[in-house]
């Protein structure tokens, strides 16, 4: 279920049901709870390339999403190939309020 992404569409049709049963009241603010949100972080730890060390101090690290290529090309023409590299956390969001 998890391959296919039946458990994201089984909790989305759970929340219309109880919308629509009057379980849930709807309200006029937007929440978002990511305590049952499943991450996938990808990030890297990476030192920017105009990072000055001040004295006594450590550089400072920065968090970014790593990228791939999600193309066929292989391993060895990602450099040539003219796909897009993208990051491995794509997040897409609906509109505020949207169950879809």
């Amino acid at each position: 279920m998890t391959r296919y992404g039946l458990w994201q569409l089984a909790r989305l049709d759970q929340v219309r049901d109880n919308l629509a049963a009057g379980v849930v009241e709807v309200g006029k603010t937007l929440v978002f709870d990511t305590t049952h949100l499943e991450a996938h972080s990808h990030c890297a730890n990476v030192v920017p390339e105009n990072a000055n060390a001040e004295a006594g101090q450590p550089l400072k690290h920065r968090k970014v999403p790593r990228m791939r290529k999600r193309c066929d090309c292989g391993q060895a023409g990602w450099e040539t190939c003219e796909h897009p590299w993208t990051p491995t956390d794509a997040i897409t969001l609906a509109a505020p309020g949207a169950i879809t």
